[in-house]
């Protein structure tokens, strides 16, 4: 019992001192009011947050291979058989399932419910061009990837075993749970061993509990998973801190922050409006020094660009904290955007029965976008590689190191066609 108390309270201070300190009102006053027809449907709010990451060329070219996970999830997260993280280094369970064409990541998305009352709810998310491969609590239904295919041994397969996002994939998930608010005794219903920062971080904001018939119990409903498909924007860049937007369809894309860090842990950026529909705009960096203290003003324009888009103030704090190391703390150029929601409701159609009062969904997409200039470098450090010689590539254990190595197949067929 000493030592469930004291993880519980660890893990809890952790998440309340970590990263650029918060002040953030109680969500109460905007959350659901208290039903006094016990008889009616439960009035409730549903919010959520999510990202999708892509790399993009300089040319614009989403490449596929960033199906690496950067932020581990915990052990008790639950996963199809093959595409946990990542499929093309780790083994489970003693069987590997190779994932091809893998241009979009999409990475915890969580459901929140706001509400005084209790009720058991039925969620179904579906992923057009994509599978929904790892989630919790425990779901209740959704898609069934194809089965693991073994030898006469019964060792499972290797390249038989291959998803290919590239020919297509509609996933799915649903979960059957009871809602009910959080009290005071919250921190104990859903604490689990070996929690990560990562996943204590989105149970910042006042949000009610949701438990399964078999017991599992969170602050929200979980879930992540790896695709294919157009994104409804592009982007290219001509150097350093350049980059064009280009929007091409019929909705606006509302807020950006256009983000570069370079090797010394400096960085500059821009908070902008968008890009409207159909318009393309071009940005430039160039002209703002790299500051050397620089979390505590961006992590302002981070809160204020998901706050405006519809977050609360603790769930636009729990998504930048969750994702602050890999979001700001890596060197490179890359753009955060508020995904439309049209685009969001088409791609993971949302289904929530009884229905909530209101539904706020914000999508980010993280935009990585490789410069020429960078690209040059990675053609030189992919020649020069030779480990026979002791030359090994600087890029292998990189989180895109497979759709890098993807660039560089496409200069060098550039390369030989000019020639």
């Amino acid at each position: 019992m000493k030592t469930h108390i004291i993880t519980t309270l660890i893990a809890t201070a952790f998440a309340a001192a970590a990263g650029p300190g918060r002040d953030c009102p109680p969500e109460t006053a905007r959350s659901a009011p208290a039903i006094t027809n016990k008889a009616a449907a439960p009035d409730y709010i549903l919010h959520e947050w999510g990202t999708f990451t892509t790399l993009s060329a300089s040319n614009g070219t989403q490449l596929p291979g960033v199906q690496v996970e950067e932020e581990p999830l915990p052990e008790f997260v639950l996963t199809h058989a093959g595409m946990e993280h990542p499929a093309w280094m780790r083994a489970a369970k003693g069987w590997r399932r190779p994932l091809l064409g893998v241009t979009v990541r999409m990475e915890t998305p969580v459901i929140y419910f706001y509400t005084k009352d209790t009720f058991d709810v039925h969620v179904d998310v579906g992923f057009k061009g994509g599978s929904i491969s790892q989630w919790y609590p425990e779901r209740s239904g959704g898609e069934t990837p194809p089965p693991i295919k073994v030898n006469d041994k019964g060792w499972p397969l290797g390249v038989e075993n291959t998803v290919d996002f590239a020919k297509g994939y509609n996933g799915s998930i649903q979960w059957d749970v009871r809602v009910t608010p959080a009290g005071d005794d919250i921190a104990g219903r859903v604490f689990k061993p070996r929690e990560t920062p990562s996943w204590i971080y989105p149970r910042l904001p006042d949000s009610a509990l949701v438990t399964t018939k078999d017991g599992q119990a969170e602050k929200y409903l979980f879930y992540r998973g790896l695709g294919n498909f157009n994104l409804p924007i592009t982007f290219t860049s001509t150097g350093p801190g350049n980059v064009t937007i280009k929007n091409p369809g019929t909705n606006a894309c509302a807020g950006m922050l256009i983000y570069e860090r370079n090797d010394d842990g400096f960085a500059r950026w821009e908070h902008v409006e968008g890009v409207p529909a159909g318009e393309s705009r071009t940005f430039s960096l160039a002209s703002k020094r790299f500051n050397p203290v620089w979390q505590n003003d961006l992590y302002a324009d981070g809160v204020a660009m998901l706050t405006k888009a519809g977050l609360y103030c603790k769930e636009a704090d729990a998504m930048l904290q969750t994702w602050w190391p890999s979001y700001f703390e890596r060197t490179g150029l890359r753009v955060f955007w508020i995904v439309p929601r049209a685009f969001t409701d088409s791609t993971l159609p949302l289904t929530v029965s009884p229905p909530p009062k209101d539904t706020v969904r914000v999508l980010v997409g993280r935009s990585e976008v490789t410069t020429p200039e960078f690209e040059q470098q990675l053609l030189t450090d992919f020649r020069n590689a030779d480990p026979d010689k002791g030359r090994t590539n600087r890029w292998e254990g990189d989180r895109y190191f497979l759709a890098y190595s993807e660039r560089v197949k496409q200069l060098g067929k550039t390369t030989a066609q000019a020639k």
